[in-house]
């Protein structure tokens, strides 16, 4: 079932943001990363918990903890070490001699 977006003026902001800036990417990740919606606490306050407890609003980041084997196949793939053909090793180990 698809979902409808919750802020769909928002959207449609950004997406004029991005246009106006020559489709720089840089330029949107600069403007979110400094707003102060990203940068608030994920600390629940009374007010959000009593509106959105299950954040469906998106008011706040709910904290989850990252297992490690997904945190070890992130890093082997940013580093283009993560070898993903089924079976045998997870990653090219090089430089070693044995």
């Amino acid at each position: 079932m698809e979902q409808l977006p919750h802020t769909p003026l928002l959207l449609d902001w950004l997406a004029d943001e991005f246009m106006r800036n020559d489709w720089s990417i840089k330029h949107i990740q600069r403007l979110i990363l400094n707003s102060r919606t990203f940068r608030q606490s994920s600390k629940p306050t009374p007010m959000g918990m009593d509106k959105d407890a299950g954040g469906v609003w998106l008011w706040r980041y709910t904290p989850r903890r990252l297992s490690a084997e997904p945190m070890r196949d992130s890093i082997l793939f940013t580093s283009g070490a993560l070898d993903l053909k089924m079976q045998g090793p997870g990653f090219l180990l090089t430089g070693c001699t044995g």
